[in-house]
């Protein structure tokens, strides 16, 4: 399976203003991002929208056990 890769920011680079959207996490998942965050210097934000990004372009669709998938 593919890999995930994030490469750690410098730290004196500068934010970047978008629109955002709330997204909400369990403690525990909050918790793994923000300890990826810190140690890399990738902001939460950055670090969620890459996952779902990866997540949603490397996923499949499997039909239900009654055969039918969602439209």
């Amino acid at each position: 399976m593919e890999k995930l890769i994030f490469k750690a920011k410098d730290r004196n680079d500068e934010r970047q203003h978008r629109q955002y959207n709330p997204v909400f996490l369990d403690y525990k998942s909050h918790q793994k991002v923000k300890s990826l965050s810190e140690a890399t210097g990738i902001s939460m934000r950055d670090i969620v929208r890459t996952f779902i990004d990866f997540g949603i372009e490397n996923m499949a669709v499997e039909e239900s056990e009654d055969g039918s998938k969602p439209e």
